[in-house]
């Protein structure tokens, strides 16, 4: 796999203009995307766009599916991070559990499994209770 962003693989983008001027226009558009949103970015990276660049006319042809496309893949990558953010969370969770049922199972006592908690996992002493008190209600 080969890194085709701004400023990477020199070598490979000198020698293919239009990948150097896409290159160029994603650049742009993740610049403009924080302030104004990705499709009009595109739209803003597109009209910028040197006129001796070999792709401008196709996209500015093409504008609309252009900005529909890369729409599309911000939401893509935007559901991505959902995804792995709900996993790591619950990864964490099974994690504190688990780290409960250890304690519980070597005999220390809640109040040192909540002090371990609060001070490991950076959670409050009620969110510490909870977590104890979940794995206490599964082990009766």
């Amino acid at each position: 796999m080969l890194n085709i962003n701004y400023g990477h693989n020199k070598r490979l983008i000198k020698e293919c203009s239009p990948l150097k001027e896409y290159s160029w226009l994603i650049d742009r558009i993740r610049t403009y995307n924080v302030e104004l949103g990705i499709e009009k970015a595109t739209t803003k990276a597109i009209r910028e766009m040197p006129s001796y660049f070999e792709i401008k006319n196709f996209l500015v042809l093409h504008m609309s599916e252009v900005a529909d496309m890369m729409l599309a893949e911000d939401q893509e990558i935007n559901a991505l991070e959902l995804v792995g953010n709900a996993r790591e969370k619950k990864g964490v969770e099974k994690g504190i559990e688990v780290f409960i049922e250890d304690k519980l199972e070597d005999g220390i006592s809640t109040d040192i499994i909540k002090s371990k908690l609060c001070k490991r996992f950076e959670i409050s002493e009620e969110k510490a209770n909870e977590y104890i008190n979940k794995v206490l209600s599964k082990t009766e």
